[in-house]
């Protein structure tokens, strides 16, 4: 296995993990709310607090469910990795790849922590666009 693909494995890897961990506590979060929905003698205000937080939590999880959604189509090393192959030589990338262990790595973590951002903030576009047309009608 190249550097290269070590990269891609780990990137793709914890993004997967990163996304499933959210929806897994948005899950969770869910089912304690609605628990605290069960306790006896909640005040009205009380109730609708607490239905108040149980629809913002599924409407992260459905953003969530859409980012994951999203994320399956492109992987972040699938948008990452053609960037990172237009600023450097396949030698300069192995290099960096190699280097990523030590402390000359700098140049190389900051181009990738910005693409991944960049990659980021167009998935939540994608997401975002998507929740709007969904709650304007325009949705599949």
């Amino acid at each position: 296995m190249t550097n290269l693909e070590k990269y891609k494995a780990a990137l793709d890897q914890a993004y997967t993990e990163s996304v499933d961990k959210t929806l897994s506590n948005l899950r969770d979060g869910i089912k304690e709310v609605e628990g605290d929905l069960l306790a006896p003698n909640l005040a009205e205000d009380e109730v609708q607090a607490y239905e108040d937080e149980i629809e913002m939590l599924q409407s992260l999880l459905v953003a969530s469910q859409n980012h994951k959604f999203f994320l399956e189509q492109e992987m972040p090393s699938d948008y990452v990795i053609p960037k990172l192959q237009e600023k450097f030589t396949p030698e300069e990338l192995d290099t960096m790849l190699e280097l990523v262990q030590s402390e000359l790595y700098n140049n190389f973590f900051s181009v990738t922590m910005n693409l991944e951002q960049e990659y980021s903030n167009q998935l939540e576009q994608q997401v975002d666009e998507y929740m709007e047309n969904l709650y304007s009608g325009k949705g599949h």
